[in-house]
């Protein structure tokens, strides 16, 4: 994530761990929480999406999927219930059933 420092309708986009008082006086930090957390839910979704669309296959109707299957799709289905969502990290992801 970075930050959008403001100063006299400039703005600069700098390191997460960044302090106004790294970049002189007169900096404010803008509220970008709200943007950049949408932004970051969408692009996990999207994510989602595509793992969820790469398993369609499985679930037509003249094949039955396993049990493994089935709770793999779910759990994609649930990643937005996840404690870290939409901070996941790889361990964090349903492990696809082969």
């Amino acid at each position: 994530m970075t930050k959008i420092f403001v100063k006299e309708n400039q703005r600069i986009q700098v390191a997460d761990d960044a302090s106004t008082s790294d970049f002189g006086g007169g900096w404010t930090e803008e509220d970008t929480s709200v943007a950049d957390r949408y932004a970051l839910e969408f692009s996990v979704r999207e994510i989602r999406n595509g793992l969820l669309s790469k398993t369609d296959w499985w679930a037509v109707a003249d094949r039955t999927m396993t049990a493994e299957q089935t709770a793999y799709r779910q759990a994609l289905r649930d990643i937005t219930t996840h404690a870290n969502w939409p901070n996941l990290v790889d361990s964090d992801w349903p492990t696809k059933p082969e």
